[in-house]
């Protein structure tokens, strides 16, 4: 009977902490100064990629979702917010392909929840 319930307890612990640590990974501030900056400013000013400051009022949030899940894709789909991203670069019409590419960016793309979590912290900007 004592090995149930320090097995219950053990696996109550583990869930409990477990959640803890996964939450406090997905910092949307944390993650973007991780994965994003690099390219990114949290002003208006460019870096290599656009500055995120007022992102929210230029970009769909279910755009910058799947943008950031798959940029290549969404590029090469050229739909909705992407044709007007493109008309607005120089030579974006004519590009095939789109600058922002984890494998040269030497950074794991973001899970889908890391994503959203990026995400929310972006559009506070």
């Amino acid at each position: 009977m004592k090995k149930i319930f320090y097995g219950i307890l053990i696996s109550a612990l583990a869930i409990t902490f477990g959640t803890v640590s996964v939450a406090a990974d997905l910092d949307g501030k944390a993650l973007f100064k991780k994965k994003c900056s690099k390219c990114h400013n949290k002003t208006k000013k460019k870096k290599i990629g656009p500055g995120m400051k007022g992102v929210k009022d230029r970009a769909p949030r279910d755009w910058a979702s799947k943008w950031v899940g798959d940029p290549q894709g969404m590029w090469t789909k050229n739909e909705g917010y992407t044709a007007t991203m493109r008309k607005k670069l120089k030579g974006g019409e004519k590009r095939k392909k789109t600058k922002m590419k984890y494998k040269t960016m030497k950074v794991v793309p973001p899970t889908p929840e890391e994503t959203e979590a990026i995400l929310d912290y972006a559009y506070t900007l």
